[in-house]
Parts: C-alpha cells; sequence; structure tokens
C-alpha cells in the first residue's frame, strides 16, 4: 500500500476523509503489480463505502489510478470501445467486468 513521503503526492491520498487507507498507487501496467494494485483498490473503496455506492463509482475510481504507460493505452480503448456510448453517454461496467478486463 502506498505509504506518506512528505511530499505533494501525499495530499492526494485522503483528502476530506476520514479513511485511514491510502488511496492506492497509480497502475502503469506492470502485471507484476496488478495484484497489489487490486488489494490497495479494494481496501481503500471499502473504506469510503459511502464514496462508492455503486459499480459505477467504483469503476470510475479504478479507472482514474490505471494512468501510465501502457495501462493508459488500455485504458483509453477500453472508454471508447466498452464505455463510451455513441450518443456520447457512458455505460459504466460492473467492477467484476472490469477487473475480469484487465
Amino acid at each position: 500500500m502506498a505509504q506518506p513521503t512528505g511530499g505533494i503526492e501525499d495530499s492526494i491520498h485522503n483528502p476530506g476523509t476520514k479513511s485511514h487507507a491510502w488511496r492506492p498507487n497509480i497502475f502503469s501496467g506492470d502485471r507484476k503489480t496488478l495484484e497489489i494494485f487490486f488489494q490497495d483498490n479494494n481496501i481503500y473503496v471499502e473504506s469510503n463505502i459511502k464514496d462508492f455506492p455503486d459499480d459505477a463509482s467504483k469503476s470510475q475510481f479504478l479507472l482514474f489510478y490505471i494512468d501510465r504507460g501502457e495501462a493508459e493505452c488500455w485504458k483509453e480503448f477500453y472508454i471508447d470501445t466498452n464505455i463510451k456510448q455513441a450518443d456520447g453517454s457512458y455505460k459504466w461496467p460492473k467492477i467484476k467486468d472490469l477487473v475480469d478486463n484487465l
């Protein structure tokens, strides 16, 4: 799980929350860290369950932290082909379906 470093990054970990769980690190596509990323994500979401009332909010949060390298390219493709609708709206997947596609 991400640890505080005392730098500017710490301010994004827990803004406005009472949770002691740190937000997950950004996932860049290194498959060796994928399981840790899922675990950290789940710990944070479950610790702040009031902020994640449905699968859409959980999926959005997970995708937000996929933001570097190869994984970012996959995220853009996945959103364009599976989430974004023809009318420009978004149909967010169940969190299990999203995780199964990673």
